[in-house]
């Protein structure tokens, strides 16, 4: 047991503080390659997006082959790291990023909201509302304002919050096992 604390002391001291929400992360949920590499805060969100696919589910269970669909609206949205789930798999299904330019055209599985469209984001939240569309951003207030998952960062560490009501309404089922993650849950 005493030697046991003592890895687990070296293994923390030698990773960012980043890494080290992702490899608590990893105790539950695989993280990719491409992104357990890197420390940037904008990997450790794509890399929550990832892992926020693994603890939904969807109203309509998709066909075999079927791609799982992550929309991106904005621009640089994740200084573009969220290209690097291209192919991945989620549920048997791979993975499709694709960048939203024409609005209203919100046929995915999971949305992320740039910084770029905090103006949008009221009539962006209202035609998405009751679709099955997990609405993610890290943009300030954002679960206050309608979306589901909102990302933080609190001392240094990527953090989120669950709006829960919102989730129900777009007709989403949120695994308790997130849920315990988020730092807040609105019902």
């Amino acid at each position: 047991m005493h030697v046991h604390k003592k890895i687990h002391a070296i293994f923390f001291k030698r990773f960012p503080r980043y890494s080290l929400l992702a490899c608590w992360l990893a105790g539950f949920c695989l993280i990719p390659p491409e992104l357990a590499a890197g420390t940037k805060e904008q990997q450790v969100k794509v890399s929550f997006i990832y892992n926020f696919a693994k603890f939904i589910k969807w109203p309509v269970p998709e066909s075999a082959g079927a791609p799982f669909t992550i929309c991106v609206v904005g621009e640089q949205p994740l200084s573009g790291d969220i290209g690097l789930l291209q192919g991945r798999r989620v549920n048997e299904h791979a993975i499709e990023v694709r960048l939203i330019t024409e609005p209203g055209r919100w046929d995915c599985h999971i949305l992320f909201i740039g910084d770029s469209e905090a103006q949008r984001l009221p009539n962006i939240l209202q035609d998405i509302a009751t679709f099955p569309v997990l609405s993610v951003s890290d943009l300030p207030d954002f679960v206050n304002a309608g979306g589901i998952i909102g990302m933080k960062v609190i001392e240094d560490r990527v953090r989120f919050d669950i709006n829960l009501a919102a989730a129900h309404k777009a007709g989403l089922n949120i695994n308790s096992q997130l849920l315990k993650l988020a730092t807040e849950v609105l019902q």
